[in-house]
């Protein structure tokens, strides 16, 4: 993806926000990532947009090379971010697909600014039921030992293969940022408190203009697969893929997230 996407430092109340961005044309197409990840969540997914518009991925503060300052760790707080940093780009309609926190980041951004929103795609996101897996939000951020990362991670996934070394050592990079733990125990403590968590969105879709869609991996370890809402909003389920399935199965994916002509 080197030399298809350009690095962009933007400032967004108060904080320095890192994303990349790339592709042209009039749709635009914001991608959001989960707890403790950032914008390479997307690696395997924004090159298949370039061709169908402008492409951004942000990191979302508190995470990647954004600035370690999440407030008070709630998702109506990163919704704001999110939707300053819309204005920062100059976007003013766009295309969102949401990751785990992402996911529920950007459904609160649809539900308060809807104007700001086209589509939404949801992937295994945050705020469609009850609870999460407490063991890993709550030790996540006090990882120090490479085996203990490794074992941690690979929750995420169905084929360890996946998490390579290079990752592991990303990950202690990360956390070795100033402010960046209790970042995260911020956002831990705010968003999934005992393991719960503390947005529904369950009951608050219908009032919803714009196209959404939901998907999931079916051997999710870190969300399980809820209930559909409604025959008219079914799960797109992505076999053999676990919470990050879309690294795992990213063509399919890829495929199911909604288009600029829907």
């Amino acid at each position: 993806m080197a030399g298809q996407v350009t690095p962009k430092r933007i400032a967004v109340l108060g904080r320095n926000i890192h994303a990349i961005a790339g592709g042209s044309g009039e749709e635009a197409f914001v991608f959001v990532h989960g707890f403790s990840a950032d914008h390479t969540t997307w690696m395997l997914t924004l090159p298949a947009f370039f061709a169908r518009g402008r492409v951004f991925a942000l990191d979302l503060p508190g995470h990647g090379r954004s600035d370690a300052d999440v407030g008070d760790g709630s998702v109506r707080t990163f919704a704001a971010v999110l939707a300053g940093f819309l204005d920062a780009i100059g976007v003013a309609r766009a295309n969102l697909v949401g990751h785990s926190l992402g996911g529920a980041i950007a459904t609160e951004l649809a539900l308060t600014h809807p104007a700001k929103v086209v589509s939404l795609t949801l992937i295994a996101p945050v705020g469609f039921s009850a609870t999460i897996n407490r063991d890993f939000v709550t030790r996540f951020p006090e990882l120090i030992d490479p085996v203990e990362v490794r074992a941690l991670v690979e929750r995420l996934v169905t084929n360890p293969r996946l998490i390579s070394d290079q990752m592991i050592a990303d990950v202690l990079t990360y956390l070795g940022r100033p402010g960046v733990r209790d970042a995260l125990r911020t956002v831990a403590a705010a968003t999934f408190p005992g393991g719960n968590q503390s947005v529904d969105f369950r009951d608050r879709l219908a009032g919803l203009s714009v196209p959404v869609k939901l998907v999931w991996g079916v051997d999710d370890r870190i969300l399980a697969v809820p209930e559909p809402l409604s025959p008219k909003m079914p799960i797109a389920l992505v076999e053999k893929a676990g919470h990050l399935c879309q690294l795992e199965a990213a063509a399919r994916v890829n495929r199911l997230i909604v288009p600029p002509s829907v």
